[in-house]
């Protein structure tokens, strides 16, 4: 394989097994928070710092796949199976009325795809993936996108 056929590499750590546990358990935080004590904004607060680490993770990621069809089949399956817990857990009062304000493994696979596709020059993919953000009720929605380019 001749050096312009090479993909890029980072030249950084890119262990990223730390960020996503620290993510993890800022989610979990900020779960246990909205749950169990929604007036007390500190569990809130806490729970900021996931979706950028988990932003990054997913970039890093993009980089080092092998192939981005099977990562993007994990995420969804992933966000398919959570989606009844998450209604359950944050919108049980109204389950028919929230079947469609998804959960944030949807806007994840959703920000992959497009970072995936701006990267590939696939525009037409990139502004379908930002309307269908920014029709339906996605956690974070367009600005998920923005911090994901970034």
């Amino acid at each position: 394989m001749n050096e312009s056929a090479q993909q890029v590499r980072l030249k950084t750590n890119l262990d990223t097994s730390l960020l996503k546990l620290i993510a993890m358990v800022s989610m979990f935080i900020d779960h246990f928070g909205d749950a169990l004590f929604p007036d007390k904004i500190i569990f809130r607060i806490c729970g900021r710092i996931a979706f950028p680490l988990f932003c990054y993770c997913m970039t890093v990621g993009l980089i080092y796949t092998r192939d981005i069809k099977r990562y993007l089949i994990r995420l969804a399956i992933f966000a398919v199976v959570s989606q009844p817990f998450w209604i359950l857990c944050f919108n049980a009062d109204d389950i028919m009325g929230n079947l469609f304000n998804l959960n944030i493994f949807f806007t994840l696979f959703m920000n992959l795809l497009t970072l995936w596709a701006f990267k590939e020059k696939k525009w037409w993919l990139v502004i379908l993936d930002i309307i269908t953000l920014s029709l339906i009720n996605f956690d974070y929605g367009t600005e998920g996108i923005i911090l994901m380019l970034i």
